[in-house]
Parts: structure tokens; C-alpha cells; sequence
């Protein structure tokens, strides 16, 4: 009994992939913090952003996580995997967590944070239903069907992905403050852009086994690999960086200096990126490393100077 507690233990800890939550929205809700830390108007705005970053974790750290193991297993991507960064959380292959254990932890992940969520609901009114929807939808949305947007180009991304990390740190913001400005809309959007790059780099290292899975998993880096060849994927994290780093110039033109420090991780980070080598798992890991701390330094940046 003992050893299988430990065993279910051991495999949530991995499940969570803490470093994918620490420099996702775990960074969102830094970056929102240190935005609003002299703007803080709310009562118990810090225990109701407690409470979301609770919602946060259930919904990214286990929802989010347990349906994208059990989806890839199924395709076959994470079977063929070359597991260092990639290939999910490793809890099947391991024998720690079964996918019908996964579904059982999704579910009760997914129950507790419906009621954070009722919670926060009645402490700060309907506003706070708009992160919370968006939260709900992208994990569910981005690996099961119908939509499993994670398996079509472009679609994971923008529509799944992107739109989970803005409504994470643009609602903690408002959590804090009752508003969202636009500045701290610039702010979530080139943190937001730092992210995109480092979870397309992600993709880099399961190209291969995304293109043998059933169905095939074609993450924008996939798609552009099987049409200009697997050299030219490097550049979908570094067009998200470069992006970053156009953002972070046009927000210091427009909004002041004080965006202007986040060009230097942003350009470190489209760099990297280019300069990464797809077919070399080692490198593209060591690469999606560098670039999570340099997004994480991003937040920390703008969430202090601006």
C-alpha cells in the first residue's frame, strides 16, 4: 500500500513538470504581480490571487498535462520520442501513472478548480469568469478531439496555447487590481511572444516522432520541417522572438523606456534559436532551457521597471 502511494506521488510530481509551469504561468503570475504591486486597490486581492494561482496550477500543472500525456501516448508521438525535455511527462512508460489513472486525476483536478473557481466567483464578481473560461478551454481544446489543436499547425499556438498564458497573467492583473491596462496588455504580450518561442523550440526535439504519430502531429515546427525541411524549423521559435523583440521596441517608443531592457533577453532568445541545430536533441533542449530563463528574466524586467 505504501509503495503504491509513493507510486502515485512520485508520478503527479512528474506529471506537474514544474519547470513548464514555473517559466509558463508561473512567470504570467509574477509578471502580473510585480506590474500591479503599487496599483493594489482590491481587498484580499492578494488571497484571491492566491486562489486563482491555485485554479492555475490544477488546470496547467495537472488538467492540462494528464490529457496531453494520455492524447500523444495514443498517437504513439511520446512512444517514439527521444525523451529528454519532450515526449510528455514520462509517467506511462515508467509505469507510475496509467492513462485511466490520468483521466481520474484530470477529473478531480478539473472539480477542485470549479470550485476555486466558484469561490472566486463570488468573491470578485462575473469578471473573473472570462480567465477562468479561457483556462478551462485551452487545455481540454489544445490535445482531445475534436478540435486537439496541438495537432494542427499554427492552431495550437494561437488558439490554444497564446490564449491560456494571456488570460493567466492579464486576469491575475485585474485579480490585483480590478482593471487591465494597456500597458500591462503590452507587457502580457511580449512575455506571452518569449514563451510562444521557447514551447516552438519545445517542438523541435519531437519533430520526428510527431510525423510518425496517428494522427499525424503537425506543431507549426512539423509543418514547416515536412514542407522547407527540418533545418528551416528553427525558425518558428525564432520568429516568435524576433517578434518579441519588434513588440518590446514598439511598447518603448510608445509607452516609454522602461520596455526597452526586455529587447536584450528577447534578441538573446531569437539568437539561440536560430542558431540551434533541429536535428541535434541535445542542442534544441539545452536551447528551450536557455530560453525559458530568458523568459522568465523578460517577466522579471518588465514586471519591475514598467
Amino acid at each position: 500500500m505504501k509503495g503504491s502511494v509513493w507510486k502515485s506521488l512520485l508520478g503527479l510530481g512528474l506529471l506537474m513538470r514544474w519547470p513548464a509551469i514555473l517559466a509558463w504561468s508561473g512567470g504570467g503570475i509574477f509578471l502580473a504581480a510585480g506590474l500591479a504591486r503599487d496599483t493594489v486597490r482590491l481587498p484580499g486581492a492578494w488571497t484571491n490571487l492566491g486562489l486563482l494561482a491555485l485554479v492555475v496550477l490544477l488546470l496547467h500543472g495537472v488538467v492540462s498535462h494528464a490529457v496531453n500525456d494520455c492524447a500523444d501516448w495514443a498517437s504513439g508521438t511520446d512512444r517514439l520520442s527521444p525523451r529528454l525535455l519532450s515526449g510528455g511527462s514520462r509517467v506511462i512508460p515508467r509505469g507510475l501513472l496509467g492513462q485511466k489513472e490520468l483521466a481520474r486525476i484530470s477529473a478531480k483536478a478539473l472539480f477542485m478548480a470549479l470550485v476555486l473557481a466558484t469561490v472566486l466567483f463570488f468573491r470578485l464578481g462575473p469578471g473573473v469568469l472570462v480567465p477562468l473560461a479561457i483556462g478551462l478551454w485551452a487545455p481540454l481544446a489544445y490535445s482531445l478531439p475534436p478540435l486537439a489543436l496541438a495537432y494542427r499547425p499554427f492552431l495550437g499556438e494561437w488558439l490554444g496555447a497564446f490564449p491560456a498564458l494571456l488570460a493567466t497573467t492579464l486576469g491575475a492583473y485585474w485579480v490585483l487590481t480590478g482593471a487591465v491596462t494597456p500597458r500591462s496588455g503590452g507587457a502580457a504580450f511580449i512575455y506571452g511572444l518569449l514563451c510562444q518561442a521557447w514551447l516552438a523550440e519545445h517542438h523541435l526535439a519531437d519533430i520526428g516522432a510527431d510525423l510518425k504519430a496517428t494522427p499525424r502531429k503537425l506543431t507549426t515546427a512539423a509543418w514547416v520541417s515536412l514542407r522547407w525541411g527540418l533545418p528551416a524549423a528553427r525558425f518558428v521559435p525564432a520568429l516568435y522572438a524576433g517578434a518579441a523583440v519588434a513588440f518590446a521596441l514598439g511598447a518603448a517608443a510608445y509607452w516609454g523606456a522602461s520596455f526597452a531592457p526586455a529587447v536584450v533577453p528577447a534578441s538573446a532568445s531569437c539568437l539561440i534559436a536560430l542558431a540551434s541545430r533541429p536535428h541535434d536533441v541535445s542542442a534544441t533542449t539545452r536551447a528551450e532551457i536557455t530560453m525559458m530563463a530568458l523568459a522568465l528574466l523578460t517577466g522579471w524586467f518588465l514586471g519591475w521597471l514598467v
